[in-house]
């Protein structure tokens, strides 16, 4: 990461942090009620899908501690943009990074993919290519 990033990325990554965690928080809130419920649907779906990845560490990171102090709030917009400076060192190391696969549902909580958007929508391929590899097709 660079030792200065705009005040632009800063500010941005401090918002997405804090949208992360109401993500987390929402999509928490969500499952509790399914359950309840006793009826499983999109957040368990949501959640069961995210929990291997980087969406699933958000919620791990997020739950560990109820309170949000400062310093973790700092470190999570830290995070971010050691993140996004990686994502962005590596499409120009690798040139042709299939990044809309960061779009997959599950991977990383909603609100991170708005960080990287320049890049997921990039090389996303167009309606109607590729191969349908839906079990059953």
């Amino acid at each position: 990461m660079p030792a200065t990033v705009p005040l632009q990325e800063l500010a941005q990554t401090w918002k997405i942090a804090e949208d992360v965690r109401q993500w987390v928080l929402d999509l928490c809130g969500r499952v509790e009620e399914e359950l309840a419920a006793e009826q499983l649907g999109e957040a368990v779906g949501e959640w069961l899908n995210g929990r291997y990845a980087m969406a699933g560490l958000a919620v791990l990171s997020t739950l560990k501690d109820r309170d949000w102090p400062p310093a973790q709030h700092a470190l999570d917009a830290l995070v971010l943009l050691y993140q996004l400076g990686e994502y962005r060192r590596l499409d120009q190391l690798v040139p042709g990074c299939q990044w809309h696969l960061l779009a997959t549902d599950g991977l990383m909580p909603p609100p991170t993919r708005e960080l990287i958007q320049d890049l997921i929508g990039r090389n996303a391929p167009r309606a109607g290519s590729g191969v349908d590899v839906r079990p059953g097709s």
